[in-house]
């Protein structure tokens, strides 16, 4: 745990859990998502509107039922 915690020191937080399972938060995944999201956001905006079937999903779980559509 000592050597994981010095390998991502500064980029994320670890966590070790009841069942051994390590959990890392990476801290700049979070600011990266809004990016992309804006980003599509943006990419909506400017877009022909009748060639944009659905709202882009927030979620990896609503774009994975989205695309099965």
């Amino acid at each position: 745990m000592k050597e994981l915690r010095t390998a991502f020191d500064g980029e994320c937080t670890v966590t070790m859990l009841r069942n051994k399972s390590v959990v890392a938060h990476m801290a700049d995944v979070s600011e990266q998502l809004e990016e992309i999201k804006k980003t599509l956001d943006d990419f909506k905006t400017e877009a022909d509107p009748q060639r944009i079937p659905r709202d882009i999903p927030d979620d990896v779980a609503t774009f994975r039922d989205a695309i099965r559509c």
